[in-house]
């Protein structure tokens, strides 16, 4: 892989970790205000169960295996046929996906009540959650429709290298539940109605925003419902996909569910700690790898292994300079975060401090998520969807067999540490497959790499735990604790930073080189740095 190559791939994953950062940002805004208006208890529960199950069928209909299925077959369309042929398959695709997901989303609006007894029939123990849950997942439903239509729109407009538009998509949703709830609660009583309408409407935002992205592309033809050999294609290719994406969504589905026969906040104390992980594994872990993917399926495509073997080695490498840092902070930080961004209105300090207790275990798998999603691209860039399958399956036995011992001793802090235990089996799995595939990656770079940007993250966790003394992390959110966090993040990232220049980090090159082509220090910073 030419350096010109990987400079490339951290620009795009740069742009897309921006983007998706802003979306994270605006969901923890989101769940800040969420928090602040209704605690965490019987209206919170419910709206996160009926919200993970149209945002599950999300991750498994759309992103998980429709964006992954569609990538590599209209890149293999575009670059043997040409621009014309490619705009055919996008129209075929307008016409087939939008329809089946609508009958999708019509089978679960009438199935509502089954549903959500499969996913949360511990509810039923407490009078009315189980039936505001049901009405609320009739209501939610049709944001599934418009999530397929953004994941379709980012298949097409990944393989162009165009990443703004489907990154940012994200933040106009998040965005636009703030603003519709408040507006609404405003207008209205604090009902958990106003977070209804605010999905719906970010929904239907995404779909707006991606369809100026698309006109823009010259790949907006009108819609033909057309079962051509490429469409066909990707539902072959989606079925296997499906199943795999669908078990690791299976594994968050469980957390919940045993969640829900544990103490009232269970599931709202995961769901809180699960946000601050996802912040570096969408910021970070999901740029890469969707920055990645249509460059590996290239690289497939032309059977240049040896190319795609460098691309991945430097995937991992990139995440795990991001991910190790991130990790070890949220473990030094997890109290004073949790404290000063949900602590509260509604939200007292018990429930701030079993949030914390429960992303101390989440961190755990933080690396193995990163590490599995690069691999797992790997898999798909090369059409294999079959071993993706059967490593998640085995991942959900490991899950559910651990959280059974572990959810007793640990309630469900158990249950976060299960999915971690489960995550690196499956990482494990991954690696000796992909070997038997296309021989070895580049190891020994890998694991140079990752035991610098390690030294250099034990250092700054060693600063983080003695500034963390200053807070006055029991009186929750105040201005003083916002200033001593701030501070602590800024400084941790900056001792960080500077452990990586002494260590030589490779990585830090490229990531200063990305902002060194919008803001001039960065530039003369890079300069100092290959110098």
């Amino acid at each position: 892989m030419s350096n010109e190559e990987s400079v490339s791939m951290a620009k795009d994953a740069g742009l897309v970790g921006l983007a998706t950062m802003a979306s994270r940002v605006l969901g923890l805004i989101r769940d800040v205000v969420v928090s602040h208006l209704f605690g965490a208890g019987l209206f919170t529960d419910a709206f996160n169960m009926a919200f993970t199950i149209p945002n599950t069928l999300r991750q498994l209909v759309a992103e998980g295996s429709l964006t992954i299925a569609f990538l590599p077959v209209f890149t293999e369309a575009y670059k043997k046929k040409g621009p014309e042929e490619a705009k055919k398959l996008v129209a075929a695709s307008l016409g087939v996906f939008p329809t089946i997901v609508a009958i999708l989303v019509a089978l679960g609006v009438l199935a509502a009540g089954p549903i959500t007894t499969l996913f949360a029939s511990g509810f039923k123990q407490i009078p009315g959650k189980f039936e505001l849950t049901v009405t609320l997942t009739r209501w939610l439903f049709p944001y599934l429709w418009c999530a397929a239509m953004v994941a379709l729109s980012m298949g097409i407009l990944n393989s162009l290298r165009r990443f703004l538009a489907p990154a940012i998509a994200p933040a106009l949703f998040n965005a636009t539940i703030i603003v519709v709830s408040v507006l609404y609660c405003n207008l209205y009583n604090k009902e958990i109605w106003a977070l209804v309408a605010g999905v719906l409407a970010g929904g239907f935002a995404q779909v707006l925003l991606q369809i100026i992205a698309l006109k823009r592309a010259k790949m907006l033809p009108r819609p033909r419902f057309k079962m051509t050999p490429e469409v066909r294609k990707i539902l072959l290719l989606m079925a296997p996909t499906l199943i795999g994406t669908s078990i690791y969504e299976l594994n968050i589905m469980l957390q919940r569910y045993l969640a829900s026969f544990l103490e009232q906040g269970s599931v709202t104390y995961l769901y809180n700690a699960d946000r601050f992980t996802q912040l570096p594994l969408g910021v970070f872990g999901v740029a890469i790898a969707s920055a990645a993917l249509p460059r590996l399926a290239g690289f497939a495509a032309d059977n240049n292994f040896a190319e795609f073997k460098k691309l991945l080695s430097y995937a991992l490498r990139l995440a795990n300079f991001i991910i190790i840092p991130s990790s070890l902070a949220l473990v030094v930080l997890a109290r004073p975060i949790i404290a000063t961004v949900f602590q509260h209105g509604a939200f007292n300090a018990l429930m701030a401090e079993k949030t914390a207790f429960a992303l101390l275990f989440f961190t755990v798998g933080l690396g193995a998520v990163a590490q599995n999603r690069m691999t797992t691209q790997a898999f798909f860039a090369l059409k294999d969807t079959k071993t993706p399958v059967l490593c998640s399956g085995l991942s959900l036995a490991v899950y559910i067999t651990s959280a059974l011992i572990l959810m007793g001793p640990l309630s469900y802090a158990g249950l976060a540490l299960s999915l971690g235990i489960a995550s690196w089996t499956q990482f494990t799995v991954l690696q000796i497959l992909l070997y038997r595939r296309v021989g070895f990656l580049h190891w020994k770079e890998i694991i140079f790499s990752g035991a610098r940007s390690l030294i250099a993250a034990l250092v700054m966790s060693l600063g983080l735990y003695f500034g963390a003394m200053l807070g006055h992390w029991q009186e929750g959110t105040s201005f003083y604790n916002i200033l001593i966090l701030a501070l602590l993040i800024g400084g941790g990232v900056l001792i960080f930073a500077v452990m990586a220049y002494i260590l030589r980090c490779d990585e830090l090159a490229d990531v200063i080189g990305v902002l060194a082509r919008k803001v001039p220090f960065f530039k003369k910073l890079l300069k100092v740095f290959r110098d």
